[in-house]
């Protein structure tokens, strides 16, 4: 018989700061994606990480102004 395994959980640490840079793509218009001037644009999403929690979040976007949300 086969004992269950039980995964190690990795101890958050509450000084921990992490930053995370993640690249998408943002759909383009319905109807219009054939038109290479109306396919998605790429963009980043980054996120700083304090502890476990997320402590702010950045979108860049390449038209618009950047976004930035404060925990």
């Amino acid at each position: 018989a086969k004992s269950p395994r039980n995964p190690m959980k990795q101890q958050i640490i509450e000084s921990s700061q992490r930053y995370f840079r993640i690249p998408f793509v943002r759909p383009g218009v319905a109807n219009q994606n054939d038109h290479p001037n109306t396919m998605g644009k790429r963009g980043w999403w980054y996120a700083h990480f304090d502890g476990q929690y997320v402590a702010r979040q950045m979108e860049l976007h390449p038209d618009k102004p950047p976004i930035l949300l404060v925990a």
